[in-house]
């Protein structure tokens, strides 16, 4: 999964606040929407989360979502476990 660091986030949802904040007959207001890049993000978690899901659910394992917006899956059939 490739998540931006909350800082990516945050300047992205920075960017969209002040996109709406506009009118939105504004000149290229969808362009502008695609710039924030908040629907890349926003796809990305969701994403991410069917495969949390999948893990879960379908797999029946457990998994740790770190800091760093990666998610590792705990195999304890592996020999460090």
């Amino acid at each position: 999964m490739n998540l931006g660091n909350i800082h990516v986030i945050r300047k992205s949802f920075h960017a969209l606040r002040q996109l709406c904040a506009q009118p939105p007959d504004a000149p290229n207001w969808l362009g502008s929407l695609e710039k924030t890049m908040w629907l890349n993000h926003l796809s990305g978690l969701l994403a991410a989360s069917v495969t949390v899901i999948h893990a879960i659910e379908k797999k029946g394992r457990p998994v740790l979502p770190t800091t760093t917006w990666r998610i590792a899956s705990i195999d304890f059939n592996h020999q460090y476990a």
